[in-house]
């Protein structure tokens, strides 16, 4: 008897622990219009990207068993802020801009560490980050992502941000578990 109610408590307390960190609702795709005929602007480059959560923020809920939200881990971010590499973004960056109507800025010249005297740098600052795993005995694993951003547009010829854009995107995945024979650790 003991054991039911101490499993029916541990139960319960990972519950309100999901309930505190429910699933993101993503926001509708959003389409950007492209630079209309015949305008020129200005090469952007991408030069810095941050993660800037608050040392304890929870940011992904890691769910199974049974029912995702009854039993699950929710995991706290552990740094004020991280620097990433933007180098692994740039070639989504360039396409994302050329799908816009932007020229590539990156210049097949080894010695050019700007995108010119007349460039724009870009930073990226992720505010928020919700993902949400669950796998269930049965079924597909689910993830949803949310991450909530501030894009910076730096002038660095005047040292000052012309502007400052906060977006919202995420994505919904479903993955089928592989079916077959399961490795066992010896």
């Amino acid at each position: 008897m003991r054991a039911v109610l101490a499993a029916f408590a541990a139960t319960c307390a990972l519950a309100g622990q999901a309930a505190a960190f429910p699933k993101p609702q993503l926001p509708a795709p959003v389409r950007v219009s492209p630079l209309p005929t015949g305008a020129t602007p200005k090469p952007l480059k991408l030069a810095r990207a941050v993660i800037a959560l608050k040392d304890g923020d929870p940011w992904h809920y890691d769910g199974g068993n049974f029912a995702c939200s009854l039993s699950g881990v929710t995991y706290r971010w552990s740094s004020e802020s991280t620097e990433l590499n933007v180098e692994r973004f740039q070639t989504a960056f360039e396409e994302e801009l050329f799908r816009a109507g932007f020229a590539k800025s990156i210049s097949n010249n080894l010695f050019d560490t700007v995108s010119g005297p007349e460039g724009l740098e870009v930073g990226l600052k992720v505010t928020d980050i919700k993902s949400f795993l669950c796998a269930a005995f049965v079924g597909s694993i689910k993830d949803t992502m949310l991450i909530k951003t501030e894009w910076q547009i730096y002038d660095p010829i005047r040292r000052e941000i012309l502007f400052r854009i906060q977006t919202i995107g995420g994505t919904e995945k479903a993955v089928e578990r592989v079916k077959g024979p399961r490795l066992r650790a010896s």
